[in-house]
């Protein structure tokens, strides 16, 4: 087996060159954890969101049954009145 011996200057520019390499690794590493973090805060709040839409449309669709009108649910639910109004 062939070994190469460094010079002094080499090896330190192999050590920067190895530390570099190493904060490059580190970066994109945190990176994706922060940009995973960040999609399942977004998911998470878009979840509720929907969670709330969808829970306005069934006290829409419970008040169209007990004969509300169109303009308390809208001021009840805050739905517009073609949400309603495709309810029915």
């Amino acid at each position: 087996m062939l070994m190469t011996v460094l010079s002094p200057e080499q090896a330190i520019e192999f050590m920067k060159l190895d530390e570099y390499n190493k904060g490059i690794e580190d970066g994109e590493a945190r990176g994706i954890e922060i940009g995973e973090a960040r999609g399942i805060e977004i998911g998470e709040a878009r979840g509720i969101e929907i969670g709330k839409h969808n829970t306005s449309l069934n006290f829409a669709k419970t008040m169209l049954k007990n004969n509300y009108s169109i303009d308390n649910i809208m001021e009840i639910t805050g739905l517009s009145r073609d949400e309603i109004e495709k309810l029915r």
